[in-house]
């Protein structure tokens, strides 16, 4: 949104601003309250956000599902346990 003002509204601001700097502190300090605010807003979300990616990567790390073929019962996919390769299928373990 663009605001145009003229001289006269220019003038009649800064005269109001002069004469009146108690209530104009109070609006900056109700911005800055407002501003801050959405700046932890947007720190929480990111922080958010970074502790799912976390959560989310270790999870498809210690449930990873491999393409290998269990060498004993040839059934796959083999998933990663404990970090290491293990079939459901007939309990094989990565030595």
């Amino acid at each position: 949104m663009k605001i145009e003002l003229d001289e006269k509204s220019i003038d009649n601001i800064v005269k109001y601003v002069n004469k009146h700097p108690e209530e104009i502190r109070e609006l900056m300090e109700t911005f800055a309250a407002q501003a801050i605010d959405v700046l932890m807003k947007g720190e929480v979300l990111e922080k958010g956000a970074n502790l799912y990616k976390m959560i989310k990567k270790e999870i498809q790390s210690s449930e990873l599902v491999t393409t290998h073929k269990c060498p004993t019962c040839r059934a796959h996919p083999l998933k990663k346990v404990k970090g290491r390769l293990h079939c459901s299928e007939c309990g094989w373990t990565e030595p």
